[in-house]
């Protein structure tokens, strides 16, 4: 899955997707140390990371978010899109 992050002046993230989830997610969380990011899934709280790090100054951007907006692409048309609970873990 392709996954990009865009960040506003204001630090709102939106992430967008190549293709929808199978499964309904319950949050995203960042680790503001490792820059990593998490996707954890409802109901069972299956755990993803993607194989991409989040810059440092991205991650002190998005410190204070409680939000994230997804964006789901099919044939490079936004099919749907929902907010999701947004964590960000600053050492």
């Amino acid at each position: 899955m392709n996954i990009e992050i865009f960040v506003s002046p204001e630090g709102h993230a939106v992430l967008t997707c190549d293709r929808e989830f199978k499964k309904e997610i319950d949050q995203v969380v960042l680790d503001g140390q490792t820059g990593t990011v998490t996707f954890t899934f409802k109901p069972d709280y299956e755990e993803w990371e993607p194989n991409c790090v989040i810059h440092e100054e991205i991650c002190n951007k998005l410190q204070n978010q409680l939000f994230c907006a997804i964006g789901y692409f099919k044939d490079g048309k936004l099919i749907a899109s929902e907010y999701v609970r947004f964590t960000c873990r600053m050492p």
